[in-house]
């Protein structure tokens, strides 16, 4: 099989390119989701500006965290994050 393998994996080198990995989420209703062992690297938790400020929050209470990745998360108006 490595006979059809392409040049650039025969050098070592790789044809695909690296999505940016942001998320944004806002105005979500994610009440008891279950994000264990989801990778949150740079996701950012925010709300959608509307006519009613408590209107377009992120709801996230209740949410299984055990095990997420959580680096470098960005929260802004978001009800029931986790403490600590």
């Amino acid at each position: 099989m490595a006979a059809h393998s392409s040049a650039s994996s025969r050098e070592g080198t790789s044809t695909t390119a690296n999505p940016p990995r942001t998320s944004l989420v806002s105005g979500c209703d994610l009440r008891d989701a279950d994000f264990r062992w989801a990778d949150l690297t740079d996701a950012e938790f925010g709300y959608v500006m509307t006519h009613d400020p408590n209107y377009g929050l992120t709801d996230v209470t209740g949410a299984n965290w055990q095990g997420a990745c959580l680096e470098r998360v960005t929260v802004d108006r978001v009800i029931g994050w986790p403490e600590g």
